[in-house]
């Protein structure tokens, strides 16, 4: 189509299997191999995660803290400074988000209320 799209790599660091991403090993493996260079007419602009939906703050901030240090990693094997965007974090949990580097958060509850089902 001759176009380029900006990309963020989706991780799984939750404890449910119903969310989905790239294991962080995985993805650190299959960036370290150069697989990540191959991919033509994107842009690798970043991560994005979710937290298990839990009130355990302390699991949300450890799994905050593997997206760090995975994104960290990406960042030094991938090597442009177009590779700066972290998301995660939403309106339960956005503070424990930017203090491990998120640069994007969504806190649709907070602006617009609860979900009516």
């Amino acid at each position: 189509m001759g176009r380029t799209v900006d990309v963020l790599l989706e991780l799984h660091v939750a404890a449910e299997q119903a969310k989905s991403g790239f294991l962080p090993e995985e993805i650190v493996a299959i960036a370290e191999r150069g697989e990540l260079n191959q991919l033509s007419n994107t842009i690798l602009r970043g991560v994005m995660a979710m937290a298990t939906f839990t009130d355990d703050m302390a699991q949300v901030d450890r799994e905050f803290a593997v997206v760090e240090s995975t994104f960290n990693r990406l960042k030094e094997i991938i090597g442009s400074p177009s590779f700066n965007q972290v998301s995660m974090g939403m309106s339960d949990d956005w503070q424990v988000a930017i203090k491990h580097g998120s640069t994007m958060v969504r806190i649709g509850t907070e602006i617009f209320g609860p979900r009516v089902v």
